[in-house]
């Protein structure tokens, strides 16, 4: 017996019920079995369930609908089916209070009841049902093994407990999407594929695991820490980069090490380290499940698709989009900007990054501008140090708008230097 993949919660009772009992053409309608209620029909039922809604009109999806179904060519008796309902329901964790039907449908593929209920009791008392789902799959299993049904393959259980993970991801429902579109196979089985070939070579060590998925074309992206410890892998094939965990249990490194892949770090840390600065650093890190470089740190240097095997690397000022064209990065235009503003006067600093020119995002680029907002503050404050009348001539030029008596020394590209006084609206005149 399975329950939904998904126990599904809703807004409106109506709608939940006219599926249940009407269903489609050609199928026979739902019949009502049991539950504890006395309504018969869809509009009656709905009616006793907004009676309790309507104690708690906060809960904004009040409704609760799940099914039980059987393999195909097994049956129950409506009397057995409702025995078993309501052992079920007392399991979830609902109580007498908690209005519910329950609904047949007696199909060929699978004999099945739907059970619709308020999460919202007549005692105003709300069905909260944290971790429904799995508790749902580990009661019906239970309810399989005591009333003597036919046991259908559900989850598997470690002894802690917790969930058996599988050993290969499938495929997201956007990545299906779109190998149909383009008729290739998605980016994370074609990275299950090259790890599954070149396992079967095992066993080998860290760096030659490496270097044989690189062969292939994955990128590889080592997951050590500055004490020598491997924490396992990322890999990446056409600028699409997952985590050992995205692509399957068997990728962790624990199942790697068990396949033969053997880290010693006196041998391969030193290696393993430079790969992770020079994919981590220019190739992005596998920190998402399937994300892009780019869309990792959009103002990062980039590496085009050819030096993500061979290793060789694009500067950081140019980026590769995804036309296949290289332009400069946004720094890159924001100083050509400047320099065209300010013309020979503008120096960067900063390996030709302006501390001014460029504007930071995140925390650190807020952290980055509140720094400047201070060096600005400790500017002007020198300047007004600067601007403060030590003679009656100085007062009169401050009120003039003429200068100060103590300029400030500008210096430009070519190493000259020229006196340069700000008047009282705060704007330069050269001497």
């Amino acid at each position: 017996m399975k329950g939904m993949q998904k126990i599904k919660r809703g807004a409106g009772f109506q709608g939940a019920l006219r599926y249940v009992f009407e269903r489609q053409k050609g199928k026979e309608p739902g019949r009502l079995l049991g539950g504890n209620m006395s309504g018969k029909t869809p509009d009656v039922l709905a009616a006793e369930f907004n009676v309790a809604r309507g104690l708690r009109p906060d809960i904004k999806k009040p409704v609760w609908h799940n099914s039980l179904r059987l393999p195909q060519g097994d049956r129950l008796t409506e009397a057995k089916w409702v025995e078993i309902a309501d052992d079920y329901m007392e399991r979830m964790g609902f109580s007498e209070l908690h209005p519910r039907c329950y609904v047949l449908h007696d199909d060929v593929a699978g004999q099945h009841i739907h059970i619709v209920a308020s999460r919202v009791g007549f005692d105003g008392v709300v069905y909260l049902g944290r971790n429904e789902n799995l508790e749902s799959t580990r009661q019906i299993a239970l309810l399989e093994k005591f009333y003597g049904l036919t046991v259908t393959k559900g989850r598997e259980y470690e002894p802690d407990g917790s969930v058996v993970k599988p050993e290969r991801k499938k495929p997201k429902k956007g990545e299906i999407e779109k190998a149909f579109r383009t008729g290739v196979k998605p980016i994370r089985m074609q990275l299950q594929d090259a790890l599954d070939q070149i396992l079967t070579q095992a066993p080998m060590s860290a760096s030659a695991f490496c270097e044989a998925l690189e062969e292939l074309g994955v990128s590889v992206i080592p997951n050590v820490s500055t004490t020598g410890k491997l924490n396992g892998f990322s890999f990446g094939l056409e600028g699409v980069v997952f985590s050992g965990s995205k692509l399957g249990d068997r990728y962790k490194l624990a199942s790697l090490k068990r396949k033969g892949i053997v880290y010693e770090q006196a041998r391969d840390h030193q290696i393993l380290a430079y790969r992770k600065t020079v994919r981590g650093q220019h190739g992005g890190a596998a920190t998402g499940d399937g994300l892009s470089p780019e869309r990792l740190d959009p103002h990062a240097g980039n590496l085009d698709q050819s030096s993500i095997k061979n290793g060789s690397l694009v500067p950081s000022d140019v980026r590769d989009d995804r036309n296949g064209k290289q332009e400069p990065n946004n720094c890159e235009k924001e100083r050509a900007a400047l320099r065209a503003l300010c013309g020979d006067s503008f120096t960067c600093r900063d390996d030709g990054r302006s501390s001014r020119g460029t504007r930071s995002t995140g925390r650190g680029g807020a952290m980055a501008e509140k720094s400047g907002r201070a060096r600005g503050s400790d500017l002007r404050a020198d300047m007004a140090k600067r601007n403060t009348p030590r003679t009656r001539d100085d007062a009169a030029d401050r009120q003039s708008g003429r200068g100060i008596s103590a300029p400030i020394i500008m210096e430009d590209m070519d190493g000259t230097t020229a006196p340069v006084h700000i008047n009282q609206a705060g704007h330069p005149r050269h001497e």
